[in-house]
């Protein structure tokens, strides 16, 4: 009997510290969960259902760009001036950081970086939030910074030569730095460290568009350049009628696409190679009224914005109008291409349009009030659209809101 009873003590022991373990073990799963970051919500939005704001961000600076993080639920917006702010999808301020002069680029994120431009500018003749830009208050220098993404450091600064507009982009896990004034680099995103620089014969006409491992670049003096991206050289380089405003390509075919400044849009198919050079076959030309600001190439056709107020669907193949649409002002910043639809934003407007890409028509829009204007295009975030605007951040959704944002002031 007591033999038994000595066993079943011992089994009760041993069930004991078993559970115990169990439970530890468990936390300690549970803890290692709670510890990985986010998982981003996909962008899931019905464009025919009224848009309603889920949160906005008022401040007393204009924001001039904006990004997503890709796999964690992190907003960057930067100031025109001197200011960078890290946000999540619900409008709440992780940090902010000065930037120490006017942002001229857009944000690059990855890994755990952000870069971006700025050019230095006196703070003496910084008045609230307007400056006017004059050689008398910009020094001769602009500076690439990267900023770590969880603290809002700064990693590391680069100077290069002035510039009124950087284009930043990835390639390779480099940073590829594009200026207005026809200045290329790459350098090591680990470092800042330069990998290779170049220079072109002229200033840029249009904003560079990047076909897998080459640039295609505008440039004042009538030419298009095709420039590689992994060993800094040119590899190709067109003479057209006009300096490109807009250069874009469709790669399935190689059908190269190109508008001017009198409102005309080329289209021309490589021949003999995947270098760009004199010899090419022209295919159609489009005209319209007016300088062509943006071309993006979609399943369904391309897209052309001009400075008429229109946009248009035309074919790739023949250049035929698919259909065109007339906007209340010009369509100064690239439309927001997503899910069928084209977001449109207008100059000095407080109205985004929604266009359905299939028919052409405006199946919804987005306003500000209060005087309020968008300054840039939004970035997709979850199931929200998210706009930079003259008085700060606005988030809009017509799904339900991950979360509903008291206004505040910054």
């Amino acid at each position: 009997m007591k033999n038994l009873q000595k066993t079943r003590s011992k089994n009760n022991l041993i069930f004991l510290f078993t559970v115990f373990f169990l439970v530890l073990f468990c936390r300690s799963g549970l803890a290692e969960i709670n510890k990985t970051e986010p998982v981003p919500v996909e962008f899931n939005t019905d464009f025919n259902f009224p848009f309603q704001t889920c949160w906005s961000y008022l401040t007393e600076k204009s924001i001039s760009s904006l990004n997503a993080s890709d796999n964690r639920n992190e907003l960057y917006g930067a100031f025109y001036y001197n200011e960078l702010i890290s946000l999540n999808f619900s409008g709440n301020v992780y940090w902010k950081t000065e930037l120490g002069g006017q942002h001229i680029s857009n944000l690059l994120i990855k890994d755990k970086n952000i870069i971006l431009a700025t050019r230095a500018i006196d703070n003496n003749s910084i008045n609230n939030n307007s400056v006017e830009i004059t050689k008398n208050n910009i020094r001769q220098s602009a500076t690439i910074r990267s900023i770590d993404r969880f603290t809002g450091i700064t990693n590391w600064s680069v100077n290069i030569s002035d510039s009124e507009r950087i284009y930043l982009y990835e390639f390779d896990n480099n940073i590829i730095l594009i200026s207005q004034e026809g200045e290329i680099r790459s350098i090591l995103m680990s470092s800042g460290r330069s990998v290779w620089e170049g220079i072109l014969d002229a200033q840029l006409s249009s904003i560079p568009f990047l076909d897998k491992e080459d640039a295609l670049i505008g440039t004042a003096d009538g030419y298009i350049v095709q420039w590689s991206l992994g060993d800094g050289k040119q590899i190709g380089k067109l003479k057209v009628s006009t300096a490109p405003t807009a250069v874009t390509k469709k790669s399935s075919d190689r059908k190269l696409f190109w508008g001017d400044g009198k409102g005309s849009v080329f289209s021309v198919k490589y021949t003999g190679s995947d270098k760009l050079s004199q010899s090419y076959k022209n295919i159609w030309q489009f005209r319209n009224g007016a300088k062509i600001s943006h071309l993006i190439s979609t399943p369904k056709g391309l897209l052309v914005a001009s400075f008429d107020n229109f946009l248009y669907l035309i074919s790739h193949k023949d250049g035929e109008i698919i259909w065109k649409k007339r906007f209340p002002g010009r369509i100064y910043s690239e439309p927001l291409v997503i899910d069928g639809h084209v977001v449109v934003i207008t100059t000095a407007e407080s109205v985004a349009s929604i266009v359905e890409i299939n028919s052409g028509k405006l199946v919804n829009s987005i306003a500000l009030k209060n005087d309020n204007t968008f300054t840039g295009n939004p970035v997709k975030a979850g199931n929200q659209l998210i706009f930079p605007t003259l008085n700060g951040i606005f988030s809009f959704s017509s799904g339900v809101c991950s979360k509903i944002k008291k206004e505040g002031v910054f």
